[in-house]
């Protein structure tokens, strides 16, 4: 199989974090220090860094079950995990070995009573999803799962500090919604449809813009009745930008549509609390 125009497309190194998944790690401790701060809990830099490493190893084992259970053509980034699969496999095994360590010795043992079940959780996602991957009607479709289990990641080391906070139940909400929507518009609008198999997926991604401005009005009415938080505003951002994102899914190539996405789930680097 001739993938030398994947490899074409990999020049700019824009196109590399996306190719290798680094922006999703970057999402996950962006959204975990401004939920954390907001609460009035300083995450630890380990917290953060095993937070960063998990992300990465299942967002690239995500991809490469999608590039062996999909159609090899369907999109130029899983033909370019098919063609570099030994690598990343290699890659991973070695940085589980590191993450057990780190999580064994550095992390506190409620942090790590709490992320067993996630890890659970994690193993049931890979083995009945990708078991059903070629069934449309499966009851939840992966992306919806994938952003509960991403937003559960992100929020238990907040959750080990402050417990069941209303302010950290509403903060697991919006973010699980925002990274589905985000899932969900780039398997739609820049992978195409073929890869979007659930109805579910399919419908969130079509109606991307009325969806992310649904939870942007959410977000604004919630914080003028209650309080104005610096991670609602950060989840008032990313909708905004998703909102804007499906006028360009024909102008832009998959791959910078995919970015845009993924940088438009960064805003709380754009949050001066985040910054504190």
């Amino acid at each position: 199989m001739d993938f030398s125009r994947d490899k074409k497309s990999l020049s700019p190194w824009w196109v590399q974090t996306t190719w290798f998944s680094l922006e999703a790690p970057l999402v996950a401790v962006a959204w975990l220090h401004l939920i954390a701060h907001s609460l009035g809990f300083n995450p630890v830099g380990r917290i953060e860094a095993l937070l960063g490493l998990s992300v990465w190893m299942i967002y690239c084992a995500d991809r490469l079950l999608d590039a062996y259970s999909l159609p090899h053509s369907i999109s130029p980034l899983y033909r370019f995990y098919r063609s570099c699969s030994k690598p990343f496999v290699i890659g991973l095994a070695l940085l589980s070995i590191l993450g057990v360590f780190l999580l064994s010795r550095n992390i506190s043992s409620d942090i790590m009573y709490l992320e067993l079940p996630l890890v659970v959780c994690m193993c049931f996602y890979f083995l009945k999803v990708y078991r059903a991957n070629r069934n449309p009607n499966i009851l939840w479709p992966k992306e919806m799962i994938m952003g509960m289990l991403f937003s559960a990641g992100v929020c238990i080391p907040v959750y080990a500090q402050v417990g069941a906070h209303p302010r950290l139940i509403v903060d697991y909400l919006f973010l699980s919604l925002l990274v589905t929507l985000n899932s969900s518009g780039i398997k739609v609008l820049a992978m195409h449809s073929g890869v979007a198999r659930h109805s579910i997926t399919r419908w969130l991604g079509t109606h991307l813009t009325i969806i992310a401005l649904l939870i942007f009005f959410t977000a604004v009415i919630y914080q003028l009745l209650h309080e104005w938080r610096p991670v609602l505003s950060a989840v008032m951002v990313s909708s905004i930008l998703l909102a804007a994102l499906p006028n360009f899914a024909k102008r832009w190539r998959t791959e910078l549509w995919s970015l845009a996405a993924d940088a438009a789930m960064c805003s709380p680097l754009l949050i001066p609390a985040f910054w504190r």
